[in-house]
C-alpha cells in the first residue's frame, strides 16, 4: 500500500461503480440433506443443491423447501412464496425479520433494505444479492451505510445461509448470504399450461394506497420467457397514535424479463434483466433511485459423475440521485451516486468413491469488481458530498475447494478459500489530524493497496438415528476494507462543514473472524395424527472478529474529524437460534426464535449510526386450511426485545435504547378457482405505538394496516 501525494490540487470528483460476484448458487455450500429410508443422506444432496435450484424444485411447494432446511448440516433458511403471501406486500424488511438470526436496520422514509445477519451488516459483511447478483450500493449517512433496492412485489422466495461460506458468495462476507429470488415462469403457470399471465392488484389502508403487478410468459421444449411489470403509489402512514409519518410515501415502478434456453440435452442458459425505479424523500432531500441488473447462468450437466459445471455472471448498476431542496449553503445541491458492479463464479462438482467412502469435490473461483463514482454539482463550492461517499475501485478474486467424505452415518466436509483483494482511489484530505489520528498529510492523496488471505472451514455431521442429525463446524472469515472506509475525506455538507471534517485512513487492516457452530435437526412424522410432521432445528454459534472497523471521532486542526479505524482487541458475537414447524395438513404452526449477544464497537454518533440487533426476537405463526386447502386462515405474533441506537465509541457515550414491543398480525387467503386468488393481511392489529427494532431514526412504526389483494391467472 502506498500513499502518494498528487501534484494537482484538484479534488477528483467521480462516481461509484461496484462490482461483485454472481451468486446464483448462493447456498450451494449449505445445501439440503435428503434422508433415505435407512436414515442416511445422499452425498449429492449434502453439498450440491444450490438455492436457485432448490427454489425451482418447487416454487409452489413450500413444504418441500422447508423440509430441505430442516435436514441441512448448516444454518440455512428458505423464506417460501407461501410465507411471503402471509406477510403481505410491503417492505423487504417484513420478509426477513421473521427469520431467526436475521434482522434489518431501517429508516421509515428509505425503501432500501439494510440486512443484519448475526450482528454483521454494512460494507459487505453480509452478502445481499438479487437472483445471484450482489448488491453493493452504499452512501454515507447517519444511518445504515449499505442497502439493496428491490420491489417486494417481484420477490417469490429468499434463500439465507448464515455464518462464513466457503464456496460461492463467501468472498468478503462474515455474516452469510441473503439471496432474493424474483418471479419466474413456473410461478404464474397453472394447470400444466405452457403459457399464461397473472395480474395482481392490492389496495391497502394507512398510506399503502395501491399496487399492481402484471406478468406473462410462455415456453416450449427449447425456450421459455417471462416479462413482468410492477407499480406502487403509496403515501404517508399514521402511527398507533394517529400521527402522520411525513415523507414515508414512494412512487415505485419496476419490471423484469427472463429467457431460458435449452441449448442441448445437458446444457441450459438463463438470462435475466431487472429494472427498479423509485422516487422518495428523506429529511431535506429528494431521492431518485435506479437499479439495473443483468444476469447470465449457464449449466453443463452431462451424464458423468465427474462433471456438473455451473458458470454465472452478472452486472449490476445502481444510480441514486440526491437533491437537497433545503439546507444551509447547500440547497440546490445535486449529487449522483453511481455504483457499478460486475461478478462471476464458476464451479464444478466431481463425485467418486474410495472403497466404501463416497466423495464429492467441489472446486472453482469467483470474482467481484466494484467501481464507485460520485458526481456533484450545485452551490456548495467545496463539493463536500462527493468526498464523504468517495469514488474508488475495489475487487476480490477467490479460489475455493470443498471436499465431502461420507461413510455410514458420518459426513466430513473440509473446505478452503483463497481471497485476494485490491483497492485504489484518490481524494483530498482537508486537514491535519492530531493525537491518535492516522498519519495522512493534508492535501491530495492516492491509495493503492492489496492483500491475500486463506480461510479454511471444516464441518462434521452425524445421523445417529433416522429422526436426528447433529453437526459442528469451525471456520475463518475475511472482510477487506471498503472504499468509503478507506478514502472518505472532505467537509461535512452545509454550514456545519466549517467545523466538521471527514478524514481518510489508508492504513486499515482487514477484518478477520473465527467462529464455531453446533447444531441439531430433529425430524418426527406421525406425531399427533397420521401424516403430520414436526421439524426442529437449533444451533448455537460463537464468533470473534479481530480488527473490527468502525467510525471514530477525533480532533483535527480547527475542526472535529470523523474517520474509520480498526478497534483494538477482539469483538465477539454469540447466540442461539431455533426454527420449528408443525404441519398436519389442515393445520400448521411455526416458531422462529433467536437470542444474540453482539459485543460490537459502537460507531461515532452521526456517522453510520448503528442500532444493535435486538437481543431476543420470536415469531409465532399458526393457521388452518379449510375446504380442501382452498381457504387459509391464520395469525402471527412478533415479539422484539430492546435494541440500541446511537452512542459514540471514541468518547464512551452510551447508546440509547429502542423499547421492546409485540405486534399481532392476521392473514387469510381463498382460492376461488385454479386461476383466481383472494388475499388479506392485517398488520399491527392492536394499533401498537412502537419504534421498530434497529431503527435508524426516531419515527414510530405504522399503526394498523389492512391490505386486500386479488390475483387472476389466464
Amino acid at each position: 500500500m502506498a500513499i502518494v501525494p498528487l501534484r494537482s490540487e484538484k479534488l477528483l470528483v467521480a462516481t461509484a461503480l461496484s462490482t461483485g460476484v454472481a451468486l446464483l448458487c448462493a447456498m450451494t455450500h449449505a445445501s439440503a440433506q435428503q434422508t433415505a429410508d435407512d436414515g442416511s443422506s445422499t452425498l449429492l444432496d449434502t453439498i450440491v443443491v444450490p438455492a436457485g435450484k432448490r427454489a425451482r424444485l418447487g416454487a409452489e411447494d413450500a413444504r418441500a423447501l422447508r423440509e430441505a432446511d430442516f435436514r441441512a448440516s448448516s444454518s440455512v433458511r428458505t423464506v417460501t412464496r407461501e410465507e411471503i403471501k402471509q406477510i403481505g406486500p410491503g417492505r423487504p424488511d417484513n420478509i426477513l425479520q421473521t427469520v431467526p438470526g436475521v434482522f434489518t436496520q431501517g429508516q421509515a422514509r428509505m425503501p432500501g433494505v439494510s440486512v443484519n445477519v448475526r450482528g454483521m451488516q454494512d460494507f459487505g459483511r453480509t452478502n445481499v444479492s438479487i437472483d445471484g447478483a450482489r448488491q453493493t450500493f452504499q452512501y454515507t449517512t447517519a444511518g445504515p451505510m449499505g442497502m439493496a433496492f428491490i420491489d417486494p412485489a417481484l420477490v417469490r422466495g429468499v434463500s439465507i445461509a448464515k455464518g462464513t461460506v466457503a464456496t460461492e458468495g463467501g468472498a468478503g462476507s462474515l455474516g452469510g448470504i441473503v439471496n432474493f429470488r424474483t418471479l419466474e415462469l413456473d410461478d404464474i403457470l397453472t394447470g400444466g399450461k405452457n403459457w399464461g399471465a397473472e395480474a395482481t392488484t392490492t389496495y391497502g389502508t394507512n398510506g399503502y394506497n395501491w399496487s399492481g403487478t402484471l406478468a406473462a410468459g410462455a415456453r416450449n421444449d427449447r425456450i421459455s420467457g417471462i416479462g413482468a411489470l410492477s407499480f406502487r403509489d403509496s403515501g404517508r402512514y399514521r402511527d398507533g397514535n394517529g400521527k402522520y409519518a411525513n415523507q414515508t410515501g414512494q412512487d415505485l415502478v419496476s419490471g423484469l424479463a427472463k429467457v431460458g434456453l435449452q441449448l442441448s440435452d445437458d446444457q441450459t442458459l438463463d438470462l435475466g434483466f431487472i429494472r427498479y425505479h423509485n422516487e422518495f424523500a428523506l429529511n431535506s432531500t429528494e431521492f431518485d433511485a435506479n437499479v439495473t441488473t443483468l444476469t447470465a447462468k449457464h449449466r453443463y450437466d452431462p451424464d458423468s459423475d465427474l462433471v456438473d459445471l455451473r458458470t454465472n455472471a452478472y452486472y449490476n448498476k445502481t444510480k441514486v440521485n440526491q437533491y437537497w431542496f433545503t439546507g444551509n449553503l447547500i440547497a440546490g445541491e445535486d449529487i449522483d451516486y453511481n455504483n457499478d458492479s460486475f461478478g462471476f463464479d464458476v464451479s464444478n462438482v466431481s463425485r467418486f468413491s474410495a472403497g466404501d467412502v463416497a466423495l464429492a469435490l467441489k472446486y472453482g473461483m469467483e470474482g467481484t469488481w466494484d467501481r464507485v463514482r460520485t458526481e456533484e454539482t450545485g452551490p456548495d463550492t467545496h463539493q463536500t458530498s462527493s468526498g464523504w461517499t468517495p469514488s474508488g475501485n475495489r475487487s476480490i478474486v477467490s479460489g475455493f475447494a470443498e471436499m465431502t467424505a461420507t461413510k455410514g452415518m458420518f459426513d466430513l466436509t473440509a473446505a478452503a478459500r483463497i481471497d485476494h483483494f485490491s483497492l485504489s482511489g484518490s481524494g483530498n484530505n482537508p486537514t491535519t489530524g492530531t493525537g491518535g489520528m492516522p498519519a495522512v498529510p493534508a492535501g491530495p492523496f492516492s491509495v493503492d493497496k492489496s492483500e491475500t488471505a486463506v480461510s479454511p472451514k471444516v464441518t462434521l455431521a452425524a445421523r445417529p438415528a433416522p429422526w436426528l442429525s447433529v453437526y459442528g463446524s469451525y471456520g475463518l472469515g475475511f472482510r477487506p476494507p471498503a472504499i468509503t472506509e478507506t478514502l472518505m475525506a472532505n467537509r461535512h455538507p452545509g454550514f456545519v462543514g466549517n467545523f466538521v471534517r471527514f478524514y481518510p485512513n489508508p492504513f486499515l487492516e482487514p477484518e478477520r473472524s473465527k467462529g464455531w457452530e453446533a447444531g441439531a435437526n430433529l425430524v418426527f412424522d406421525n406425531v399427533l395424527r397420521a401424516g403430520d410432521g414436526l421439524r426442529l432445528k437449533g444451533s448455537y454459534y460463537s464468533s470473534e472478529i479481530d480488527d473490527y472497523i468502525v467510525s471514530m471521532q477525533g480532533s483535527c486542526v480547527a475542526a472535529t474529524c470523523f474517520y474509520f479505524d480498526n478497534v483494538a482487541g477482539t469483538s465477539k458475537v454469540k447466540g442461539f437460534e431455533l426454527d420449528a414447524a408443525y404441519d398436519a395438513g389442515f393445520a400448521f404452526a411455526g416458531l422462529g426464535y433467536h437470542r444474540i449477544n453482539a459485543d460490537l464497537p459502537v460507531p461515532s454518533a452521526g456517522l453510520g449510526v448503528f442500532a444493535g440487533p435486538p437481543k431476543q426476537v420470536w415469531t409465532l405463526t399458526a393457521g388452518v386450511r379449510l375446504f380442501e386447502d382452498r381457504l387459509t386462515l391464520g395469525g402471527r405474533v412478533r415479539s422484539v426485545s430492546e435494541s440500541v441506537y446511537g452512542g459514540q465509541a471514541s468518547t464512551g457515550t452510551p447508546p440509547s435504547g429502542v423499547e421492546p414491543y409485540r405486534l399481532y398480525d392476521a392473514f387469510a387467503s381463498y382460492k376461488v378457482s385454479e386461476n383466481l386468488d383472494l388475499n388479506f393481511t392485517a398488520e399491527n392489529l392492536t394499533d401498537k405505538v412502537y419504534k421498530p427494532g434497529m431503527t435508524a431514526d426516531s419515527m414510530n412504526g405504522p399503526g394498523r394496516t389492512l391490505k386486500f389483494s386479488i390475483a387472476a391467472r389466464f
